[in-house]
């Protein structure tokens, strides 16, 4: 079928050989046929095809798709794409520097994650980290990237000292000067066993770790709870040197616990 140019009085053997004219004449605008609006450049009406919400265009390869589907997966198996900007970039260098600027990314391993927290956990992990945590128990050769981690080893039972979250509890209170305090919830006591039938009581079996900022204050169930929690970084708290003396003179004392 014969197609027919109105701004030149020309027929064409076709309709891919008008769009082909209409594309490269410099003698008439540009029209988008299916919008029914015109453009003084090409440049104009490619700009039309990439914004209008009608069309499904890759500006980098002039292509038209059925869908946006099919631009979105164009894009992922052709482009440096960001799915979640929906944008495309010019290399994969573009769509780095792009990642790492907005998104919670992983520039050494070039990864997102869908959180801070889950892409401050991967910098504390293995793979970035050494495991230089070593547990201090005899017979117990494991190491560990965190004192959270150690601590959590600890309370999981697993350790082959036999320690266990319950050993843990019971090593955090210790004698005051005066008396015998619970570092828990700071009650005092003036003998050990009403210490010991505290700690055994259902009250220690709720949130009783609390972060020690006082804006903060966040309560935990567990003490590795709480570690993980400085370690983060989410309130600053571990930015304080009185904070970082205590978890390290805790964790030098840890092979002192015992199962008695």
């Amino acid at each position: 079928m014969m197609a027919f140019c109105d701004y030149c009085d020309r027929y064409f053997s076709n309709a891919h050989a008008l769009s082909q004219h209409l594309r490269y004449s410099d003698n008439h605008n540009f029209p988008c046929w299916s919008c029914g609006v015109e453009f003084s450049t090409r440049t104009g009406l490619k700009e039309h095809y990439v914004q209008s919400r009608n069309h499904a265009y890759c500006q980098y390869c002039d292509e038209h798709f059925e869908d946006r589907e099919d631009l979105i997966d164009h894009n992922h198996d052709n482009h440096s794409y960001c799915p979640s900007c929906n944008k495309v970039f010019k290399n994969d260098f573009g769509l780095h520097e792009h990642n790492r600027q907005v998104h919670h990314y992983c520039v050494s391993c070039k990864r997102l994650f869908v959180s801070a927290s889950n892409l401050q956990a991967h910098m504390n992990s293995s793979t970035h980290r050494p495991r230089d945590v070593v547990c201090p128990f005899r017979g117990c050769a494991q190491a560990f990237v965190s004192k959270s981690a150690l601590v959590l080893h600890l309370e999981s039972g697993k350790c082959q000292s036999g320690v266990d979250r319950r050993t843990v509890d019971r090593y955090v209170p210790a004698w005051n000067g005066a008396f015998f305090e619970c570092y828990l919830c700071h009650t005092e006591f003036r003998s050990l066993d009403a210490l010991n039938q505290h700690l055994a009581s259902p009250f220690h079996r709720e949130k009783v770790y609390r972060c020690p900022l006082t804006s903060c204050r966040v309560q935990f169930v567990t003490l590795s709870a709480l570690c993980q929690h400085v370690e983060s970084e989410k309130c600053g708290v571990a930015r304080f040197k009185s904070v970082q003396n205590t978890m390290d003179n805790m964790f030098s004392k840890m092979g002192r616990l015992t199962m008695n």
